[in-house]
């Protein structure tokens, strides 16, 4: 029972980790596009967005296996 709590957790995270980051990415390419961004987007963007991203990467990189295994996105 434990295990399928922890694979949940596991599952959960990487899902809203991936829509977080995805999410930033929309912003920035509409507003480096000179796109106009909704309005919600003015309460969290770009200081609560750029607080998420770091915090996302420092998840993504927390020991040096993760450092390995995501250096490539980091690198580009």
């Amino acid at each position: 029972m434990e295990h399928n709590i922890q694979t949940c957790k596991t599952l959960l995270y990487k899902v809203l980790s991936n829509t977080a980051v995805a999410v930033q990415l929309t912003i920035v390419l509409q507003a480096a596009g000179e796109l106009t961004l909704p309005e919600w987007t003015q309460t969290v963007y770009p200081e609560k967005m750029k607080h998420l991203a770091g915090v996302s990467l420092m998840l993504f990189t927390y020991t040096d296996v993760l450092k390995r295994l995501r250096g490539g996105e980091c690198v580009m």
